[in-house]
């Protein structure tokens, strides 16, 4: 995470305050997170899918089995 530090005239410098760090302390920095559940969606959707959400859908599925 940084922050900018504004400096006299219209200078500026950004510092780093802090890290994101899994739980398990690996830094994700550049790298991102991977998701538990991937979602591909088609490039064309069906006529019975237009409008919605399917990564939402898909998340609701997800909760619905455990």
């Amino acid at each position: 995470m940084q922050e900018v530090v504004q400096l006299p005239g219209s200078a500026s410098l950004k510092v780093t305050i802090a890290k994101w760090l899994t739980p398990k302390g690996t830094e994700i920095d550049g790298k991102g997170l991977e998701p538990d559940v991937a979602v591909t969606l088609p490039e064309k959707p069906k006529p019975e899918d237009e409008g919605k959400d399917m990564i939402f859908e898909k998340a609701l599925e997800v909760i619905k089995k455990q």
